[in-house]
């Protein structure tokens, strides 16, 4: 039972048997010319031959904080290892990580290039993302996937199959802390934070700091502030506010995109 002979039975009594089903079959037993043979019981597994996906695609995920603050950013960095011929792959498409209650955006543009890993060359594709949180609580990150087919042919038999393809997600876990109550100020939970300012003339000349700088009435000069934060998205960083002398006029520009 779960073995069907592919052939009529030769004189021999040697027919081929192909299993139809993975598990214990039986091979019943044969009678002929008053002999009788005893049942042989048979494992039955899958194609040795055939790869196992998990093997051949496999993400790697990591994050550079887990516990954040409201307003603060993480940086997700997702890479892909190909392990095949990129051109046996039909239709890939990576999913993009994802975090339900969180903003994830992506912080660079997805790169492609080989490497030698374990003494074999593999295709790895490498992407870095910012999430940002919002709002106290525990979430979790989904990781990214791959989906399309993969075609394989097996050597031996000069087969070919198509393989469908849709590794597992990895997931997460995230939390964001909320705002320490006894905080006064202004929120900024940046790891790092630097600002600093320059002058220059109306040709655009740096005019010094440390020195008087002499200028023609009527003439403008030119004051850039810039602030620098890491860990945090630029619509949180709290407005700059400049004192002037009465005998200036101000004209704000817009800030550099």
């Amino acid at each position: 039972k779960g073995i069907k002979a592919q052939t009529p039975v030769p004189p021999d009594w040697a027919p081929p048997l192909q299993p139809t089903r993975e598990g214990v079959v039986t091979i019943p037993s044969f009678s002929a010319d008053g002999m009788k043979t005893e049942p042989i019981k048979l494992r039955v597994t899958k194609n040795q031959a055939e790869p196992s996906l998990e093997d051949l695609f496999s993400f790697d995920m990591s994050v550079d904080s887990h516990t954040l603050y409201p307003q603060q950013s993480a940086t997700l960095r997702m890479q892909l290892a190909i392990k095949v011929d990129p051109r046996r792959l039909d239709n890939p498409q990576i999913v993009p990580p994802s975090i339900e209650g969180m903003k994830i955006e992506p912080a660079s543009d997805m790169k492609q290039g080989q490497r030698i890993i374990d003494g074999l060359e593999v295709t790895v594709v490498e992407q870095a993302f910012n999430i940002t949180a919002e709002k106290p609580g525990s979430y979790t990150l989904v990781g990214p996937r791959l989906t399309g087919s993969y075609i394989y042919g097996d050597s031996l038999t000069g087969s070919t199959k198509v393989m469908p393809i849709n590794t597992k997600a990895e997931q997460m876990p995230i939390t964001v802390k909320p705002i320490p109550k006894d905080f006064k100020g202004n929120w900024l939970p940046a790891s790092a934070l630097e600002m600093t300012q320059s002058w220059q003339d109306e040709q655009g000349n740096p005019l010094s700091a440390t020195t008087v700088n002499t200028v023609k009435q009527g003439t403008s000069i030119t004051r850039t502030t810039r602030i620098r934060a890491r860990g945090t998205h630029a619509e949180y960083l709290p407005s700059i506010g400049n004192v002037y002398p009465s005998t200036l006029r101000v004209y704000p520009e817009p800030p550099p995109v």
